[in-house]
């Protein structure tokens, strides 16, 4: 009995060994940042919206909106938000709120739309990148309710 158990598990770890790489093979071999997103519109905040992003991304710009997003939650945030919206309700949603994952991404030659979902709001954030002299930098934000 203990043998058969043995076996089994020596199966079934060797079958998750098998499906990460081919995951990872697949992944590495994908430019897009997105490798799987499931659930409405993206636009939707309305919907459940999962993502499975690839891990070999550039993520330089998803460190930057997460310094973003960590700023506009400070009581800095209007002097903040000034810069790049005139958006009012960004501060509301951001300054009452704890959690924002990164549910979408659309990476183009000269720009990039990082969209963060902020569950307790139902609500989106999406922050916009350009192509600058130094990289990508923030262009605009906006929330979508």
């Amino acid at each position: 009995m203990k043998a058969r158990i043995s076996r089994l598990l020596s199966i079934a770890l060797l079958a998750i060994i098998v499906l990460m790489a081919a995951f990872l093979l697949y992944a590495s071999r994908r430019h897009e940042a997105v490798l799987f997103y499931y659930g409405g519109a993206v636009e939707s905040p309305d919907e459940t919206a999962l993502a499975i992003m690839n891990p070999f991304r550039d993520k330089a710009s998803e460190k930057t909106a997460e310094r973003l997003i960590a700023d506009l939650r400070t009581s800095n945030c209007q002097t903040i938000v000034k810069e790049f919206s005139d958006d009012p309700r960004i501060c509301p949603v951001l300054q009452t709120s704890h959690h924002a994952r990164l549910v979408w991404r659309e990476d183009g030659d000269s720009s990039r739309m990082l969209v963060y979902d902020i569950p307790e709001k139902r609500a989106r954030l999406w922050i916009s990148f350009s192509r600058e002299e130094g990289g990508l930098g923030v262009r605009s934000i906006s929330v979508v309710r």
